[in-house]
């Protein structure tokens, strides 16, 4: 009710239901990103934004709706999750270096996104989105095997996004990482970006039916799109198929395609 507005955005998705939609006015909503490091188990509130266990809710943005969040962290978070779509949302941080964690006396990164993805997610749309400033990802399903499937990102923009200072991964940023079965990446722009995209296999599990199609990445300075294992067990075969990448313009990327 634009006359008895919720005064926050998780204030409203606290009290949706199925078939809800969130309609978030214009103005900038200022939030604290958090970061959860992946050793420790997951707490109560893993970021200022979460839905956990919702299903058939879409969050859709007046034109100029920005969520602010200065420093680095996790932005908005969704955990065993289905069908839900989001779009027409501004996300902006001041990409803050990424602080480590430590395990055994050794540098630990600590990995971030702006929108995460966690467990078990099935049907995440998100379209007409900006992502400008993230430290590590925008869109990812971080750690854990990748089983957040059938998720779609189109009509996004990347801007100025990722950390030169993560321990032990280079310099890792994406734009969209995490990717896993039957997502379809299309007709996005990335822009000043550490990476563009990354399909991850982090199990034996199947990785198949994924689309990197028609998206415009320019001065990338690492890696455009980007396929590779993560599982530490060299016995354990890595497995992908059915992976379709084309259409795609790559001007000024140090290395396009690397697998």
């Amino acid at each position: 009710d634009p006359d008895l507005p919720f005064l926050t955005i998780q204030a409203a998705l606290d009290q949706t239901a199925d078939g809800d939609t969130v309609r978030i006015a214009s103005g900038t909503y200022p939030v604290t990103p958090i970061i959860v490091p992946w050793y420790e188990p997951l707490p109560d509130k893993m970021a200022p934004i979460q839905m956990i266990r919702k299903s058939n809710i879409t969050i859709e943005g007046e034109e100029d709706t920005l969520i602010q969040a200065p420093g680095a962290g996790d932005v908005f978070v969704m955990q065993n999750c289905t069908n839900i779509v989001i779009r027409g949302l501004d996300f902006e941080s001041d990409n803050s270096p990424v602080p480590d964690g430590e395990i055994d006396g050794s540098p630990t990164p600590l990995i971030h996104s702006m929108i995460l993805l966690r467990n078990f997610n099935d049907g995440i749309d998100i379209s007409d989105c900006r992502f400008t400033g993230f430290g590590n990802h925008a869109i990812s399903h971080l750690w854990s095997p990748k089983t957040s499937q059938n998720v779609t990102v189109t009509d996004c923009s990347f801007y100025d996004g990722g950390a030169t200072n993560v321990t032990n991964l280079e310099v890792d940023g994406a734009a969209v990482s995490g990717i896993g079965s039957h997502w379809l990446v299309k007709h996005n722009y990335v822009e000043n970006c550490q990476r563009g995209f990354e399909i991850e296999c982090f199990s034996p599990n199947l990785k198949h039916d994924i689309h990197i199609q028609n998206n415009t990445l320019t001065n990338i300075l690492e890696r455009g799109i980007m396929l590779f294992a993560t599982c530490q067990d060299p016995n354990v075969p890595v497995n992908f198929s059915d992976i379709t990448i084309s259409n795609n313009k790559l001007t000024r990327v140090k290395y396009g395609i690397f697998v």
